[in-house]
């Protein structure tokens, strides 16, 4: 009995307050408590929605860092490509300026003349051979006389595939020619040395030598046209035994520094 008067009474305290709240609403006594919790509702969503606006502006921001990054790297990667492009076309210029000028300068109305580019310095010598970008399909055959501007004797063509060729050079211990001083046309022969010169020897010993002076092509029926510049005297001597003269003669030409060179196509 006494459990069920406390569940009335408890019923009959909650009927009154429900009364007293409806009577309370209806005066308009309650509006300010309804205005303070819309307030806060109405705040607490603002804040809701600042959070999440915030956060998406993080990542945007983040996506555009990374975006503007690879931005940079596209450039970054553009201008290597327009400066190795920019230089590509300079060395190209430089080339066709050098390629005119032995050009003026070569015997085109003594020989029938074909340019070849140097690709190589062949790995197995000692800077004795040279590759060049022409071959078989270019009508190069072997022997073929190689030189440069203002008749300077490179050498001669001493392998032949279709498209390339190995060149013997004047300095190679391999390579022997006549050749003569130019003040006397006493012709001696001319054979490469390991040091990158020539030994011209067999030139009797009444023939003056002198340093300084130049060393050309000699001798009929030999393999080089007369008159090719082979190099300059820059030591007189005798040779072991006595009986001639000797000259050791530096080439006109570097091997590192060949660039173009050219076959000489109109000799039997």
């Amino acid at each position: 009995m006494r459990l069920e008067k406390k569940i009335a009474s408890k019923l009959l305290l909650g009927l009154f307050l429900i009364a007293v709240l409806i009577f309370l609403n209806g005066k308009g006594f309650l509006d300010p408590f309804k205005y303070f919790a819309s307030d806060v509702a109405v705040l607490s969503s603002g804040k809701l929605r600042e959070g999440t606006g915030g956060l998406k502006d993080f990542f945007k921001a983040v996506f555009s860092l990374n975006k503007i990054k690879k931005e940079n790297e596209k450039l970054a990667e553009l201008e290597l490509k327009l400066l190795s492009a920019n230089q590509e076309r300079k060395e190209f210029e430089l080339e066709n300026i050098e390629l005119r000028k032995q050009f003026e300068l070569l015997p085109k109305d003594s020989f029938k003349l074909l340019a070849a580019e140097v690709i190589a310095q062949d790995p197995n010598s000692s800077q004795e051979f040279i590759l060049v970008n022409r071959g078989s399909k270019d009508g190069v055959v072997k022997g073929t006389p190689v030189i440069v501007y203002n008749k300077i004797l490179i050498g001669e063509v001493y392998e032949v595939q279709p498209r390339k060729s190995k060149i013997l050079l004047s300095v190679s211990p391999l390579n022997v020619f006549g050749a003569s001083p130019s003040e006397d046309r006493v012709v001696g022969i001319a054979k490469g040395k390991y040091n990158l010169e020539i030994i011209l020897d067999l030139i009797p010993n009444q023939t003056e030598l002198n340093s300084g002076e130049s060393v050309i092509t000699a001798g009929k029926n030999q393999k080089y046209p007369e008159g090719l510049l082979v190099g300059k005297i820059v030591k007189v001597g005798k040779s072991a035994d006595g009986l001639f003269k000797q000259a050791v003669v530096k080439p006109f030409y570097s091997a590192n520094e060949l660039k173009f060179v050219f076959l000489i196509m109109n000799l039997e």
